[in-house]
C-alpha cells in the first residue's frame, strides 16, 4: 500500500487524493470530539447531542440529494470543490462562537451539507482523471480515506487535551489550506486544458 501511495504522488490526480484525505480528516476530526466539545463547552445533554446529530445528518443528506447535481451542472466540479472546502472551514470556526442549541444545530447542519456535497464531486473528478486506471484510483481513494480516518481523530484528541477549541481551529486550517491548493492547482489545470483546446482549434482552422 505504501509503495502505491508513493506512486500516486507523481500522478496527475494526486491533488484530488489530497483533497480526499483533507475532507475525511476534517469530518472525522469534527466527529471525534464533538460530543465532548458540546458537553464541556456548552453543557449539552446526551439527548440533545443525539437529536442534533440525527437531524443534521438527515438534513445534510437531503441537501446533498437536492443540491449536488444542480450546482455541479451550473458551476462545475472544480469550482464547487474549492468553495465547499472553504465553507466547511468557516463552519468549523463558527461552531466556537455560541452555545445556543439551535445555533449549533444550524452550523453543524451546514458542515454536514458541505461535506456531503464535496465527496461526490471529488469522486466524480477522480473517475474522470483516472481513465484506464480506475482500479488503482479506487484503491488510492480508499487508502487516503483511511489515512484521514486515522489521523483525524488522533490529532483531535491530542489537541483537545491542550485546549478545547484547538481541534476545530486546526481542522479549519487544514480545510482552508486544501481550498487554497485546490483553487490554485485545479484552476490552473482547467486553464491549461482550455488553452490547449483553443490552440488546437486555431491550428486546425489555419490549416483549412
Amino acid at each position: 500500500m505504501f509503495s502505491q501511495i508513493v506512486l500516486s504522488v507523481r500522478s496527475r490526480y494526486f491533488i484530488l487524493l489530497l483533497i480526499v484525505f483533507a475532507m475525511t480528516f476534517g469530518l472525522t476530526h469534527f466527529e471525534a470530539i464533538f460530543p465532548l466539545f458540546v458537553v464541556q463547552g456548552y453543557g449539552f445533554t446526551t439527548l440533545q447531542i443525539a437529536i442534533l446529530l440525527t437531524v443534521c445528518s438527515l438534513i445534510g443528506t437531503f441537501n446533498q440529494v437536492v443540491l449536488t447535481d444542480r450546482i455541479s451542472r451550473r458551476f462545475g466540479e472544480k469550482k464547487i470543490i474549492g468553495v465547499m472546502l472553504l465553507l466547511s472551514a468557516i463552519s468549523l470556526v463558527f461552531l466556537l462562537f455560541s452555545g445556543n442549541f439551535f445555533y449549533v444545530m444550524f452550523v453543524t447542519m451546514l458542515f454536514f451539507t458541505f461535506n456531503n456535497i464535496l465527496r461526490p464531486m471529488v469522486n466524480t473528478l477522480l473517475s474522470k482523471e483516472a481513465g484506464e486506471e480506475q482500479g488503482f484510483v479506487a484503491g488510492m481513494n480508499n487508502a487516503f480515506t483511511s489515512l484521514g480516518m486515522i489521523f483525524g481523530p488522533m490529532l483531535a484528541g491530542i489537541l483537545y487535551d491542550i485546549h478545547i477549541d484547538l481541534p476545530y481551529l486546526f481542522g479549519a486550517f487544514v480545510l482552508l489550506a486544501s481550498s487554497f491548493v485546490s483553487v490554485r492547482r485545479l484552476g490552473r489545470k482547467s486553464s491549461s486544458i482550455a488553452a490547449y483546446d483553443h490552440n488546437s482549434y486555431l491550428n486546425t482552422s489555419t490549416k483549412y
